[in-house]
């Protein structure tokens, strides 16, 4: 035996009377969803039906408003239609001020974003807002009435310290977020991951994935993480990851512990390569004449550089007046491996300003390193 559907008036899509308007004060709000509403007090009936209507207005209204105003009597009509008005009115203003806050955050949004893409402080957010206030005032100086309201507008714009600190932190969450749907989609991606110590010697661990998302292969940075105290690989990621290039520290190529060994938990398949920069330092180190001449490159940056800070004024002074290419010499840091190869060059495009000055200075030392300099097999 079939049951009968129960039945529910709410879904039967009663139509709104117009004439109810008049009768019991009530209107039916443009938008979706929208409920009854009296326009006396402003509740809302559940179900358009007459009798839910009549019976609100009769139990609260009927009594003081019948008698101010008769039913069919022009001033009914005047004070219903005042009321609607009024009404529209007030939801019109509560729209154009959600909307230019809305707007004032998406500019605020967008000028964080700018300094933050720029690596500038956030406190700089301050100023280029007092900066686009000015600009729209020069520029609309002819126009008064809209030059007051584009000031206006713009001063409504919240560019704090802060307030850019917070957008910078809800947007970083965002490009985060997306970068983990891209991952998910993905059918396979690759993982590069690098630790090195910063000023402070706290271990800094960079991990880069490499993707394909359908259209072009990209390489993005996932996280950086700072690892205080004992550095171990426990990190697990799924079964997508094929492949992970690392360096040679314990915390990453671990037998037990290593995080390429947790990979390899996870996904036995996984391919693990070592990172072939590291490689070439270390083939650098082994060979005796590329350790020594880059011995001689730091002792000759570090002279110019360290040895007093009057040497060091007039070596840029030299390099000014003789219109170099660079400003500066570069300093060598073992923690930054990677500086070897640019503190190589800069010695190389400043070879004939350093020659000019070395040979200017009167030292012992000052002999050698333009020794080095100017001799062609070492060049």
């Amino acid at each position: 035996m079939a049951f009968a559907k129960i039945r529910k008036v709410d879904q039967e899509n009663r139509q709104f009377k117009t004439d109810w308007t008049e009768r019991y004060c009530f209107f039916l709000p443009d938008h979706n969803n929208a409920k009854p509403t009296c326009l006396i007090c402003m509740q809302t009936v559940a179900v358009i039906k007459a009798d839910n209507l009549k019976r609100h207005f009769n139990s609260i209204h009927a009594a003081t408003f019948n008698a101010n105003y008769p039913e069919k009597s022009d001033q009914r009509k005047q004070k219903i239609a005042s009321m609607l008005t009024s009404y529209k009115h007030s939801v019109l203003t509560m729209c154009k001020t959600t909307s230019a806050q809305e707007s004032a955050t998406a500019a605020s949004l967008h000028v964080s974003w700018k300094l933050a893409r720029a690596k500038k402080p956030f406190a700089d957010a301050e100023l280029i807002k007092q900066c686009a206030i000015d600009m729209a005032a020069e520029v609309l100086n002819q126009e008064e009435p809209i030059k007051k309201e584009v000031v206006e507008l713009l001063k409504q714009v919240p560019l704090s310290a802060n307030t850019a600190t917070r957008r910078v932190e809800v947007l970083a969450k965002e490009c985060f977020s997306s970068l983990l749907t891209d991952l998910r989609k993905t059918e396979a991606f690759s993982l590069a991951i690098d630790s090195s110590c910063d000023r402070t010697d706290m271990e800094q661990l960079s991990v880069f994935a490499i993707f394909f998302d359908g259209k072009t292969f990209r390489e993005e940075l996932l996280c950086l993480i700072s690892l205080p105290g004992r550095t171990t690989g426990e990190i697990i990621f799924n079964d997508k990851i094929v492949s992970v290039v690392t360096d040679g520290a314990p915390s990453k190529v671990g037998h037990r512990q290593g995080l390429v060994s947790r990979l390899s938990a996870v996904n036995p398949a996984l391919l693990a390569f070592h990172c072939i920069i590291h490689k070439s330092v270390l083939c650098a180190k082994l060979c005796g004449k590329m350790k020594e001449t880059m011995d001689t490159v730091t002792r000759l940056v570090n002279f110019v550089r360290e040895s007093s800070s009057l040497q060091h004024r007039l070596f840029r002074a030299l390099l000014k007046e003789m219109s170099a290419e660079h400003k500066d010499l570069l300093l060598h840091n073992d923690v930054r491996w990677l500086s070897k190869g640019c503190v190589l060059e800069r010695v190389c495009d400043l070879r004939d300003e350093l020659v000019s000055f070395l040979s200017s200075l009167q030292s012992q030392k000052a002999s050698d390193l333009l020794s080095f300099l100017t001799d062609n097999k070492v060049i």
